[in-house]
């Protein structure tokens, strides 16, 4: 867990162009409910077995956390195709909302939270200002916050209310029909 002085530091350093993720994230979070899919049908009741020849490594049970490639994932469930990560609070249009951290386009804060370090991450902006949006994050005092995570407030949150239809063909492609 983090310390209010490392949430105080962080504070500066949470720019548009590190928090680009965080969008990124909750719009992946809303569009999916929680990143959970079901078990994958190939994989069912398979055991470290080789394809064609070649060693694939492991496939089903619980991935050690030495193999994780996001170091502050949680738990990374082969067999269910599942992980978890850290959830953090935010609010945005007045309601609370929960994101992810995945990449971070500074060094130090990629490394301090353990997220994947994308420097393109800072060149989003270039040519396009509205694909930014700026966050302020809350500094509640610890009477106030018992838990530590101070919230990161967004100006604003995607919208997913179009309802979009995609009905496949005999043969699954081309569509029968769709709206996007």
């Amino acid at each position: 867990m983090r310390t209010r002085d490392q949430l105080r530091q962080w504070k500066g350093r949470w720019r548009a162009g590190g928090l680009v993720t965080v969008a990124a994230a909750l719009t992946l979070l809303a569009l999916f409910g929680g990143l959970r899919s079901g078990p994958d049908p190939a994989a069912a009741g398979t055991k470290h077995q080789p394809v064609d020849g070649r060693d694939l490594g492991q496939r089903s049970g619980l991935l050690p956390a030495d193999h994780f490639t996001l170091e502050s994932a949680i738990q990374v469930d082969l067999t269910a195709n599942t992980v978890r990560l850290p959830l953090h609070k935010g609010r945005a249009n007045g309601q609370t909302v929960w994101f992810v951290l995945l990449d971070s386009s500074d060094p130090g804060l990629a490394n301090d939270l353990g997220v994947n370090y994308a420097p393109k991450l800072a060149n989003i902006g270039i040519g396009c200002a509205a694909c930014l949006q700026t966050v302020t994050l809350d500094a509640p005092s610890p009477v106030e916050n018992r838990f530590g995570q101070a919230v990161v407030n967004f100006q604003g949150a995607p919208d997913f209310t179009p309802t979009r239809v995609a009905t496949p063909g005999p043969s699954g492609f081309p569509l029968a029909s769709f709206q996007p």
